[in-house]
């Protein structure tokens, strides 16, 4: 009984939190359009239904007629890409599974044995264009593609029909598979492997999952799989499970072997121009050095724009802390605080440019980084906001003692995951799924004490 009404206690207090976690930012987007200086540096009448809200809105008068248009757009727009998937997909998942949290966990890892097997499959034809540059698999992989992603019309580029030089299987691009990736990695080891059936499919699983990621040479990609391999291996260890941590071990290292010997034992096709001129990146020094290593410096690879776009919604949010800007509203405050390595950059020059050109409510925001973004866009209070669901369950997990238990441990290091993910861009549904499954997790009666 003691349970029940524990249960029910801190279920009204996620209640509360879901309320406030949804006003909070919508509050910031009304400060942030009364008190927006760039309106007549945009263009505002590029996005689609503006003319029908600018009508619909006539009766404020022309002073304000682009703060309410614009904060109407937002609005919706953060309901539906972010606020509904945060609050609706952790709630949801707590109430599906909160009555049988072994069952929710199970469905989870069917679910994931069937996505990587849906990719592994996808991937056959991407991995030997990859390696071979085989004409042949290139036409398949046309053919299906325009009917996964919705390619874009020139300028405009992503997701293009074909990714060069990188896997990125049946995502938009290659970190994107990573961040999934890094959901699905730990719960991949809790596939049965009683049977010799079973062990051979977990550890086919396992390889074929590492050998796709070291494949799309993301460093979001290998550095989350890195980090992941380590505190598994590093439980797995402590805790004494040698088969598990046998069967991990053999899957890395046989996904290794094939990303090496792949290359050498296929013939190679003729070289399509994206390779001739170097647009791969598979031949440009070591592996290491190039997806991980590269990290370091803003002169590498994509860190001149990355790591600019994240220093300077940083500084956005230092200058207003309380309320932040509001969401949509960042791109042109961060440019006048672009840091000076970053002023030159090209793609934040294009970025900027099209803001301009086609206005802030077409382009949207452009998150490098989750953390800054909230706090550039909903100040200090929205930040917090956003890191009060993982603190809380980790502090839940640790005050418990669950993380010596193996589901616990394994979720805990999904949610690291996760958390790790969003420094390189927004956070996907696996991340509302997470919290969802941890909330059930440390209500459920058999971890209640």
């Amino acid at each position: 009984m003691e349970d029940s009404s524990q249960v029910a206690t801190n279920e009204k207090r996620y209640k509360r939190f879901a309320l406030a976690y949804g006003i909070w930012p919508i509050f910031c987007i009304i400060i942030g359009s009364l008190q927006y200086p760039f309106f007549a540096d945009t263009n505002m009448s590029t996005a689609p239904w503006i003319g029908k809200l600018k009508v619909l809105f006539s009766f404020v008068g022309d002073d304000y007629l682009d703060s309410i248009t614009s904060a109407t757009m937002f609005i919706y727009r953060d309901f539906k890409e972010e606020l509904f998937p945060a609050i609706g997909g952790s709630l949801f998942t707590y109430y599906l599974f909160k009555s049988n949290f072994r069952r929710g966990i199970k469905l989870c890892v069917i679910s994931v044995i069937i996505l990587i097997s849906f990719c592994i499959i996808y991937s056959i034809p991407e991995i030997l264009w990859l390696w071979t540059n085989s004409e042949f698999c290139e036409e398949i992989l046309k053919h299906v593609n325009i009917y996964i992603y919705d390619v874009p019309v020139p300028p405009a580029w992503h997701p293009p029909l074909l990714w060069w030089g990188q896997l990125r299987s049946l995502f938009d691009e290659p970190s994107s598979f990573g961040i999934v990736g890094s959901f699905c990695y730990p719960l991949m080891m809790l596939v049965p492997d009683k049977s010799k059936y079973q062990l051979v499919y977990k550890v086919f699983l396992l390889a074929a999952f590492c050998l796709m990621i070291i494949m799309t040479q993301s460093r979001t990609a290998v550095c989350l799989f890195i980090a992941e391999t380590i505190l598994m291996a590093g439980y797995l260890l402590l805790k004494k499970y040698k088969k598990s941590f046998i069967i991990m071990l053999i899957s890395v290292i046989f996904g290794l072997f094939i990303y090496n010997l792949g290359p050498v034992l296929l013939p190679q096709g003729s070289l399509s121009d994206h390779h001739q001129n170097g647009d791969t990146l598979s031949q440009q020094g070591n592996y290491i050095s190039r997806n991980v290593e590269s990290l370091a410096g803003t002169g590498k690879r994509s860190n001149g724009a990355r790591y600019g776009m994240t220093i300077s919604s940083l500084k956005v949010g230092i200058q207003h802390p309380i309320v932040g800007v509001g969401k949509g509203y960042e791109s042109l405050y961060m440019e006048k605080v672009l840091p000076d390595f970053a002023k030159d950059n090209d793609e934040i020059g294009a970025w900027m440019k099209n803001t301009k050109e086609k206005g802030i409510t077409k382009m949207g925001s452009f998150i490098l980084n989750q953390y800054t973004e909230s706090l550039a866009t909903s100040g200090l209070i929205g930040l917090i906001l956003l890191v009060t669901p993982p603190v809380y369950l980790i502090y839940s997990l640790i005050k418990r003692k669950l993380i010596n238990r193996t589901i616990p441990a394994i979720l805990l290091i999904v949610l690291i995951g996760q958390l790790t993910a969003m420094l390189s861009g927004p956070y996907w549904y696996t991340y509302p799924i997470t919290i969802g499954l941890l909330l059930c997790c440390i209500n459920d009666a058999k971890y209640m004490h």
